[in-house]
């Protein structure tokens, strides 16, 4: 077999491939997760022009909101993310005003 460009081509990129597939590097990174600032809390006499509808879809949203924060935070948990030593603002279903 004659040594052609097109061969010397295909066993340079068949050569990356395959050295390029053995040598994997694994790089751990620490990092810090930041905290939740606290949430400014809103009196009830603002609320009280909303009707029953929008106020129930506020807090869904917020809700909502604060479960995906907590899904959010495990995933970067369990790829090496550490809490911040201030942790403020955590808003649980137990917090939410009710009408």
């Amino acid at each position: 077999m004659r040594w052609t460009k097109a061969n010397g081509i295909i066993f340079s990129i068949l050569l990356s491939i395959a050295s390029s597939g053995c040598a994997h590097r694994v790089a751990e990174v620490s990092f810090q997760i930041p905290f939740r600032p606290p949430l400014p809390s809103i009196p009830a006499d603002s609320l009280s022009c909303l009707t029953d509808q929008t106020y129930h879809a506020l807090v869904i949203r917020d809700v909502s909101q604060a479960e995906h924060i907590i899904v959010l935070e495990g995933l970067l948990e369990k790829f090496g993310g550490q809490k911040a030593p201030v942790d403020q603002g955590l808003v649980g279903r137990e917090s939410l005003p009710t009408r």
